[in-house]
This record gives structure tokens, sequence and C-alpha cells, in this order.
């Protein structure tokens, strides 16, 4: 059984090594238009962005970030947890990620006795 014979000028191949031939020539005329770092087009002067931050209230600027920190993030799922633990612990509570699991955990440590937990190291 002979193999069939294929014409080069019909291949998929053949029909893309022209527009490939004029991406390499041109390659680097695209390279020039791709910015070195991404934040440089969000971002063009950080400097600027700075200045115009320290211009802010202290105060207007606080109550910014508090109101966009309360519509972005919710504690409500730790609430339980925060209701089983200590003041002292409350902070910690809040700023530290923990699995729920966890939660249990750290509720059972908490109240342990004394005694018990020294005997844990």
């Amino acid at each position: 059984m002979s193999c069939p014979e294929v014409s080069t000028t019909n291949t998929f191949a053949s029909s893309l090594a022209s527009p490939l031939r004029r991406l390499v020539a041109n390659r680097r005329s695209w390279l020039r238009d791709i910015p070195p770092d991404p934040h440089a087009v969000l971002f063009p002067n950080r400097a600027v962005l700075r200045q115009l931050f320290m211009k802010l209230d202290a105060r207007t600027a606080h109550e910014g970030m508090v109101r966009t920190l309360k519509r972005t993030r919710n504690l409500l799922k730790l609430s339980d947890l925060v209701a089983q633990l200590p003041t002292s612990l409350h902070t910690a509570a809040l700023s530290v990620p923990l699995r729920k699991l966890d939660h249990v955990r750290l509720v059972n440590a908490v109240n342990a006795r004394l005694s018990n937990a020294m005997a844990w190291a």
C-alpha cells in the first residue's frame, strides 16, 4: 500500500507559512506595543497618586476606607466564634483566617482547664 503524495501548495501548514513569516519579520513592532509593566498603564505615576492621597483630610480618608471595607467584607460568619471568645481575643479572631473546623478547636482550647492545657506541651 503506497502513501498518496501530499501537495505542498494546498496543505494547512503551507497556508500558514506566509502569515507566519510576516509575523516573525514584524516581531519587533508588535513586541514594542506590549507595555513592560501592566501597572505602568493603570498607574502611570504613583508619586502623583501618593501626593493626592497625602492631600486628603485624614478623617475623610479613614471614613472612606472604613466604608469600603464594610461594603466589601462580611464578618457575619465569625459572629458565633467571637461571641464564644473572651474580649481580648476578638481582634485576633476577626483578623486571622481560620477554617470552620478550627473555630471549634479554638473555643475548646480557650475553655480548657489550665492543668489540661499545660499537659499539651
